[in-house]
């Protein structure tokens, strides 16, 4: 159940966000910050409800960390609101009468590519945070099994998503960076591009083949996912380290990147169709 509103919030967000009308693209991202406050109390709450004191005082420095980490992450959170509430008021008054082809064109992306984007980013955004805490919490916790079951749906959604979306490009190839960018900003994109589809195509696969060496079940909307490979505890700590340690690292390195040069673009060079290739 958890899952499944996750993942009509991220499809609201994905088609709200891209409306024509400015009062429900206003809706949209007045729900988008509402969404991130709620990610932000949570932190704080677990912060003074105990949640925090059950990691197990054998855990190793990185599980220390993880309060910290998270705490982290509701500090960006707190920004990323702040920022959501002041475009709330700004898409208000921003008035847009272009509509939007399915199809991608060479100066922006069409609706199904902006669907997916923003599906997968909601998603990936609400899965790194929840594995983190998902980690914390003891293994008698009568909350753990909902939110491994969510986190392991959502992971596949967002594998099926990225297939999709790599497929549709393929058929429909995505906008060309601006003409106005230097040789070494477009080599620098396409590089965090990739990057970002190898990370979000590498999450779920390593979450998936990690449980099924374990031996444990892999569920899709409360449906067991048949093993497809035979229980191996050694590919099982090897993928565990991947998926829980270096990959988010590596991907809180990227995201921050290709936020800094979204922002650098649409605040500082002032280029901003930049930004409405991927968003209204």
């Amino acid at each position: 159940m958890m899952a499944f509103w996750y993942l009509l919030l991220a499809v609201f967000l994905a088609v709200t966000l891209n409306l024509r009308n400015r009062f429900l693209r206003a809706l949209g991202t007045a729900v988008a910050a509402l969404s991130l406050l709620m990610m932000v109390s949570s932190i704080i709450l677990a912060d003074f409800d105990g949640t925090f004191a059950y990691m197990p005082a054998q855990a190793d420095l990185f599980g220390q960390f993880k309060p910290l980490i998270l705490n982290i992450q509701a500090a960006v959170g707190t920004a990323g609101l702040l920022f959501l509430l002041w475009a709330t008021l700004h898409q208000i008054s921003r008035r847009t009468v272009m509509p939007l082809p399915l199809w991608n064109s060479a100066a922006a992306f069409g609706l199904i590519s902006r669907y997916a984007h923003w599906v997968i980013a909601v998603l990936i955004l609400a899965l790194i945070p929840m594995g983190m805490f998902m980690s914390i919490l003891p293994a008698n916790s009568p909350d753990r099994p909902s939110f491994v079951a969510a986190h392991q749906t959502m992971g596949l959604l967002v594998l099926a998503f990225v297939v999709l979306r790599m497929a549709w490009l393929l058929r429909s190839p995505p906008a060309v960076f601006s003409s106005d960018l230097k040789p070494w900003e477009r080599q620098l994109g396409h590089a965090v591009h990739l990057a970002l589809y190898g990370l979000i195509l590498a999450f779920p696969l390593t979450g998936l083949f990690e449980m099924m060496c374990r031996g444990e079940t892999v569920q899709f909307f409360g449906q067991a996912i048949p093993a497809f490979c035979r229980p191996n505890l050694e590919w099982s700590s090897v993928l565990a380290t991947l998926h829980d340690r270096i990959l988010p690292l590596i991907f809180y390195g990227i995201i921050f990147a290709h936020l800094g040069a979204v922002l650098k673009h649409h605040f500082v060079d002032k280029r901003v169709g930049d930004v409405r290739r991927m968003l209204r």
